[in-house]
């Protein structure tokens, strides 16, 4: 099984696709690329970790995990609130199961802050594909993407939590 961090927003598509029910993205960018093919790799049972900033200027927060509970679907309707991926369809659509809400939920810059030495190790093992990047400043943020793969010391990490 592999493990997986979800990077989304509250409005997470609306009725029928909400927050802690599914993943979902489109198949390809406004320019036709394939950039959520990632969507394709999550099976069944696989663990995700759910990182969600709340509005505008906040940070993301680490507030849930579940598991998904069956392999991507495509599918050509639209989410009710697609937001910045409307008619972009067809979509990813991968449901998740077992939803749990952390007690507290953790902000993610203090995990990047806390681990710095570590993560930045983890960027020069696997440069590729992390929740996180570093910017030209030295600090550590969350990238900007939708779905990332925890793996290695990073996926230890998050299990602590």
């Amino acid at each position: 099984m592999s493990s997986w961090i979800e990077i989304t927003n509250p409005t997470h598509g609306g009725p029928g696709w909400e927050f802690g029910t599914c993943l979902w993205s489109p198949v390809t960018n406004k320019g036709g690329v394939k950039s959520w093919e990632l969507m394709r790799s999550l099976s069944p049972g696989d663990l995700v970790f759910h990182f969600l900033k709340q509005k505008p200027g906040d940070g993301y927060f680490l507030v849930a995990a579940s598991r998904v509970s069956a392999a991507f679907q495509l599918v050509d309707v639209e989410p009710p609130e697609a937001d910045r991926w409307s008619g972009m369809a067809p979509y990813y659509r991968v449901p998740v199961e077992r939803f749990t809400k952390l007690s507290r939920p953790l902000a993610v810059d203090d995990i990047l802050i806390r681990n710095r030495e570590m993560l930045e190790r983890e960027l020069l093992n696997l440069p590729k594909g992390q929740f996180f990047e570093k910017k030209a400043s030295g600090k550590l943020q969350v990238s900007l993407k939708y779905l990332a793969k925890a793996e290695g010391r990073v996926e230890v990490l998050l299990l602590q939590h």
